[in-house]
């Protein structure tokens, strides 16, 4: 069973009392559920799907403009049902997820870890992305359960957890969708891979608006949908909100030296981060020679950025 699913299962969850009581008792002090980790890791993950024609094993062709893309791509490109949870999958030539990986990284600094991950879709999806039939939850189940562990864990309580997100392509979109959907959740880190905005209100329109968009998201103004030049500094993916103490961004080279299609290379992510409300304070951007795709590997350097850089935020006990 997900993490994600004990959560949702588990909103009522009891808190565990002082082990001491005193003589002359205060306000009596809130602690989490014992079964709550020390940190939750959530991973969103885009606009990417495996191709049924084997000619390359895992891709995102599908993120192209109609006229670049092999007809399997075209199918049904403008929406999210063939997108999947691959950040918590074990992709090609790797030992473990991209997830799994940072978990690690996490817990064996002294930590208890939770993590799952979602598909970048607003509503939950089915399909067979990963090369079998697999349900996923979407976006929307990832508000919900954090707006639990919110109140449960984190809310006015002596030992709150820490929330850390992990995204990447579409999935860093939702991410700081959430961060602002979110206000009043602290959210440790935020581990941007490549974002890209262009196609994400195209695809997600529909499902958010369609479903009465609880959240009053502003769906049309989030992204520019500029194709060259890796979208514009003011498309939601490169602005952090305050709730957020630590941004880590990693930015893919696309030039075909580090493995990219130089003509695409202006699709992904080509800005800085900035604070919504001014500064550059913990912000942190990495253009390391990955690809979109291989920007998620383990054995890469960008990810070694950030497992280095986790390590200082959660030091060693």
């Amino acid at each position: 069973m997900g993490l994600l699913t004990l959560t949702l299962m588990t909103a009522c969850g009891q808190t565990t009392p002082p082990t001491s009581p005193t003589p002359n008792p205060g306000p009596e002090k809130k602690y989490r559920p014992s079964t709550s980790p020390d940190v939750y890791l959530f991973g969103i993950s885009g606009k990417c799907f495996k191709q049924n024609d084997n000619i390359l094993p895992f891709t995102c062709l599908n993120l192209l403009p109609a006229q670049m893309e092999s007809q399997d791509a075209i199918v049904e490109k403008q929406n999210t049902k063939n997108n999947w949870d691959y950040l918590s999958a074990v992709l090609p030539n790797q030992t473990e997820s991209t997830l799994q990986n940072l978990a690690d990284t996490i817990a064996a600094q002294g930590y208890t870890v939770g993590y799952d991950g979602v598909a970048g879709s607003w509503p939950d999806r089915a399909n067979t992305s990963s090369g079998s039939y697999a349900e996923y939850y979407g976006v929307k189940t990832l508000l919900k359960a954090l707006t639990i562990i919110y109140n449960q864990d984190i809310k006015g309580v002596e030992n709150p957890s820490k929330v850390v997100l992990v995204s990447h392509s579409h999935g860093v979109v939702w991410s700081h969708v959430i961060q602002w959907a979110l206000p009043q959740l602290p959210i440790e880190v935020a581990v941007d891979f490549d974002g890209v905005c262009r196609y994400w209100g195209t695809d997600n329109a529909a499902d958010i608006t369609g479903d009465g968009n609880p959240y009053q998201i502003p769906v049309s103004s989030l992204c520019g949908e500029q194709i060259t030049g890796g979208g514009t500094a003011n498309d939601i993916q490169n602005v952090v909100f305050d709730n957020v103490k630590w941004n880590l961004e990693i930015q893919a080279d696309n030039t075909p030296v580090c493995g990219g299609l130089a003509t695409l290379a202006g699709v992904y992510d080509g800005h800085d981060n900035w604070r919504y409300s001014g500064g550059t304070s913990g912000l942190y951007a990495l253009r390391p020679c990955d690809n979109h795709m291989t920007v998620i590997h383990p054995n890469r350097s960008g990810m070694k950025f950030v497992r280095d850089t986790l390590k200082i935020i959660f030091p060693k006990r």
